[in-house]
């Protein structure tokens, strides 16, 4: 693990996409958008055998998700949270 202070720098952050507009995309292009990147990150979770100069046999590496940037509405489909205006649109429960 990166040590706090390198985990942000812009070489240690890896931009996976950007969803333009002009209008919103819906959760179901979303989830076809996002797909690939989930199917990899839960590859990686759980760990994969990667070769290296110093153990040519590989070194167990795994990785997740730290962190999603959106806006509220973004935020709430990716997620799989009720829309922002909802009667119950709590982030906990």
């Amino acid at each position: 693990n990166l040590p706090y202070e390198e985990r942000f720098k812009p070489e240690n952050v890896i931009l996976v996409g950007l969803m333009p507009g002009p209008k919103e995309p819906k959760t179901k292009e979303i989830n076809h958008y996002s797909k690939p990147i989930v199917d990899e990150l839960l590859q990686l979770f759980t760990g994969i055998t990667i070769p290296t100069f110093e153990c040519p046999a590989g070194v167990n590496v795994c990785a997740a998700l730290h962190m999603i940037v959106c806006d509220i509405p973004a935020t709430r489909k990716t997620s799989g949270f009720t829309i922002h205006n909802s009667t119950c649109a709590c982030l906990r429960c």
